[in-house]
């Protein structure tokens, strides 16, 4: 005889099964919340937090079933089957449930609660932001060098560095990255302006007095608005016991600001680099010199000096192994692109992977390797990703990833990830230009010059974001405010990108002889440029003499121009940005076979770089131009035009642009200008 539904349902009811599954449920939640808060404090592994997980579904069915056909009595477990019904005490079994499910239940609300309210703003620093509180957020301010011989400064901004890269390994704090405390002095006058400028409520202040092999080492720790000191200590070591202290510091630190440290990140945070205090010296030299963005060779050659000697010294020292890698693929990507670099770039990156294959320095310096020169972005992306995992409040780990987005196209989330490294790094140039760069792709030119102008506020007078900002309003059609601007700058030699913001205004202007003036002085000065840049400067100089009617002059500067392009080619580099130019000059020059070629090469090497591709589409534009196909030319620009390019031409640019000028009488073109921006 089967059982009905309804009976069935009465039958589970009788038999308390869904007591059984409610206090099971509850139960499982419960420890399951456990496995995750409680197993990191001892080390225990994740995968140990799996099983438990998996055992508890698992389990789920094999209770319900036990529930079905056993029965709880005085006399112990018993089958169902064997009970006479009117000996059934599920009833008070039932009732019993009732009170095991409400004390479970109880339990499950206060460590929900506990979780939201405590946990997760122990260890969210998001949330702390969005709160308004910033009560597990930190500034390590420089140093103090309180050393006779001031080539110790090194020692202190590198013990500085080493507390602050440690601190950031804590995903309970916030922890602002170095280029934005490197801009303050050690002891500032107001903490609490400083404190609401750099969004923390802790300052880190300290002094550092190296003496021979002593080291005498002072921190406190101060809440900025009322400038209460929360923590102080004194740390007298030799130099080969000074490994020790950053770690002690960071944990002391996150003890003041009751922040919860994982035991992988106490092991982290503890970690000794090195045993040689030798190799270590060389290494705080080189991360002394880390916190200076810049692309100027000699200081990059000048660091990955340093972390070579510390190899040198200690052969074992994955971490120098990882900074020298970086450093010789800024050198790689800014100046010297030859087959010897290189070999150094992937050797030190074996060492590091070989030594420390998961630690976040490894990953960075892959990650770097990948974007610089691989041009690999999702295999960029992803090790950055993993950097972060140990380093989660590092804006230098952000930031690239948003400048690897903007390659790929991706430019909301590009926005998105720089703005949370400016949270992290609100001082840095860096970030704030590539904010601007960013929102100028998308044409969003009066937030772009806010967010140049934050960084202005940060470094007046900087003069890379006072460029992006004269970029800007070219590519809005502003001339007469780029004129301005670059009249307040102080007079003196101008670096290349500043120049060429200076020869487009001219262009735009049709100032050929102001222009011409301009590119004249600036070859002056012809040893602080780089072969790629001579080249450019020759190229602008002859386009300027051919408006000008000096044609002679203009090819043969369109021919040198030419000519280094291909000689860079030629010694192996190849540089894929080098095409759109080295094909505009062929083309002006009349070589349409070349200039195709060349322009194809640059479509295809800047496929997947979402900054470049227009600018090799704009290039094709001209090419097409110059063999008289002015219908595929206007087709090619207006596709140029239809992405978001922060380095080409804008529909502002291309209406001023004598370099169109053979396309103005073509209807397709009157039409593509007086369409709206995209």
């Amino acid at each position: 005889m089967t059982m009905s539904a309804n009976s069935f349902l009465r039958e589970l009811q009788r038999r308390n099964v869904h007591r059984a599954a409610m206090f099971y449920a509850a139960a499982a939640w419960l420890l399951v919340q456990v496995a995750t808060q409680v197993f990191p404090f001892f080390d225990i592994p994740n995968s140990t937090v799996r099983i438990v997980v998996i055992a508890v579904v698992i389990g789920f069915p094999f209770a319900m079933l036990f529930s079905w056909f056993y029965e709880w009595t005085p006399q112990g477990i018993k089958l169902e089957s064997e009970i006479d019904r009117s000996e059934s005490v599920t009833r008070q079994t039932g009732k019993t449930l009732d009170r095991w499910i409400i004390a479970v239940l109880s339990l499950a609300v206060i460590v929900l609660l506990a979780n939201t309210f405590v946990l997760r703003d122990a260890t969210n620093p998001a949330a702390d932001r969005n709160s308004g509180s910033y009560d597990k957020s930190i500034a390590v301010l420089p140093f103090d060098n309180l050393s006779r011989d001031p080539d110790n400064a090194y020692f202190a901004t590198g013990i500085q560095d080493e507390i602050l890269t440690r601190l950031s390994k804590i995903s309970a704090l916030k922890v602002i990255s170095r280029t934005s405390t490197m801009r303050i002095a050690s002891k500032p006058e107001n903490l609490p302006e400083l404190a609401r400028l750099l969004g923390v409520s802790a300052i880190l202040e300290g002094s550092v007095q190296k003496a021979g092999d002593t080291v005498h080492i002072n921190v406190q720790l101060i809440r900025a608005a009322t400038d209460e000191h929360l923590w102080a200590e004194s740390y007298n070591r030799k130099l080969d016991d000074v490994f020790a202290v950053q770690g002690e510091v960071a944990q002391a630190v996150a003890d003041a600001l009751s922040a919860t440290l994982t035991g992988a990140e106490r092991q982290l945070v503890a970690a000794k680099p090195t045993t040689n205090a030798k190799a270590y010296e060389f290494y705080l030299r080189g991360l002394a010199m880390e916190g200076r963005f810049t692309s100027l060779g000699n200081e990059i050659s000048a660091r990955a000096a340093a972390y070579q000697s510390a190899v040198d010294l200690d052969p074992q020292f994955a971490v120098a192994w990882a900074r020298l890698a970086a450093a010789h693929t800024e050198l790689y990507f800014n100046e010297q692109r030859t087959p010897q670099l290189l070999k150094k770039i992937e050797y030190a990156l074996d060492q590091a992977t070989r030594l420390a294959p998961q630690t976040s320095e490894t990953w960075e310096a892959l990650g770097l390797y990948r974007y610089y020169v691989l041009g690999d972005y999702d295999a960029a992306f992803a090790a950055y990703a993993k950097a972060r995992e140990t380093r989660p409040s590092d804006g230098s780990l952000v930031y690239p990833q948003g400048n690897i987005r903007r390659r790929q196209g991706r430019w909301e989330e590009a926005l998105a990830l720089q703005t949370r490294a400016a949270e992290l790094d609100p001082l840095s140039t860096n970030t704030w230009i590539n904010i601007g760069i960013t929102l100028r792709g998308l044409r969003r030119y009066d937030e772009a010059q806010a967010a140049l102008d934050r960084g202005l506020a940060a470094a007046p007078g900087d003069t890379e974001l006072l460029t992006q900002k004269i970029f800007t309003y070219l590519a809005s059609g502003q001339l007469d405010a780029a004129d301005r601007l670059f009249a307040q700058l102080p007079p003196g030699p101008l670096p290349f990108i500043l120049a060429g913001a200076r020869y487009q205004t001219f262009l735009l202007k049709r100032d050929y002889a102001g222009g011409i003036a301009l590119v004249q002085q600036v070859l002056q000065h012809r040893e602080a440029f780089q072969p790629w840049e001579l080249a450019q400067i020759d190229c602008g100089l002859g386009e300027l003499e051919r408006y000008a009617g000096a044609r002679e002059a203009g090819l043969k500067h369109l021919t040198e121009c030419r000519d280094q392009f291909v000689a860079i080619l030629d010694s192996g580099d190849s540089t894929p940005w080098n095409y759109p130019p080295l094909s505009r000059a062929a083309a002006l020059l009349g070589d349409r076979a070349a200039a195709a070629r060349y322009a194809e090469l640059g479509v295809k090497t800047l496929a997947n770089d979402a900054i470049g591709n227009p600018i090799a589409a704009e290039a094709q534009a001209l090419v097409l131009l110059q063999a008289g196909d002015k219908a595929q030319a206007i087709a090619r620009l207006r596709d140029a035009l239809g992405r978001p390019n922060p380095n080409g031409s804008s529909l502002a640019i291309v209406r001023l642009d004598p370099l169109w000028d053979p396309l103005r009488a073509e209807p397709a073109f009157k039409q593509l200008l007086s369409e709206p921006a995209p």
